[in-house]
């Protein structure tokens, strides 16, 4: 049997008695459960620096490590946002796509009505569900819900998929507002479709 060199054994070491064990656990319940950990969290209906996220990011290589010893992916969704994946699965892509599909609905149905879409990054904004299952109930929004699967009435697919994601966030005010990684993921979208009317 060979012997791993001491260099080796050292890289798979990871020192956890840094890391803050509450916030330890809550990081582990969110990213197993597929939630991405924000830069903000919500509360009373303003955006607050989450402690989680902040202790993430002050030990980052240390949990890039941890995960990685469970085998899983410690990925950046721009600079504010976090999540864990298994490197070879592809289940992702079909919740990654019907991630933007939503995002895309919406931010058209919004535009038909003369709203900004970007009320969905204000936390004093957001839109109610009543305007969400408005839009999905639109004949050709219904269509492409249906064909990407997607449940209706709308507003249980951002709850399933969005909310229950830290993906957009609910205010107490029952309104649905995008949290850092949905903003990002919102901006994106736009910069690649202001690319593609070039």
């Amino acid at each position: 049997m060979e012997m791993q060199s001491d260099n080796t054994m050292n890289n798979h070491i990871v020192n956890i008695e840094q890391l803050d064990p509450i916030a330890t656990k809550e990081i582990y319940k969110d990213f197993i459960s597929g939630k991405v950990i924000n830069k903000y969290d919500m509360s009373n209906n303003e955006f607050i620096l989450s402690a989680k996220f902040s202790e993430l990011i002050k030990h980052i290589d240390i949990y890039k490590k941890l995960y990685d010893l469970l085998g899983f992916e410690l990925i950046a969704i721009g600079d504010d946002s976090y999540y864990i994946a298994r490197p070879e699965r592809d289940s992702l892509n079909e919740i990654g796509a019907n991630i933007q599909v939503i995002l895309i609905v919406l931010c058209r149905g919004l535009a038909t009505r003369g709203i900004s879409p970007e009320i969905l990054k204000d936390p004093k904004g957001g839109i109610n569900a009543q305007i969400i299952n408005d839009i999905g109930s639109e004949e050709e929004t219904e269509r492409i819900l249906k064909a990407c699967d997607i449940a209706t009435p709308l507003v249980k697919s951002i709850e399933s998929i969005m909310v229950d994601r830290a993906l957009m966030h609910k205010t107490s005010a029952d309104r649905y507002v995008l949290s850092n990684a949905g903003s990002f993921m919102y901006r994106l979208l736009l910069e690649t479709d202001m690319q593609l009317s070039l």
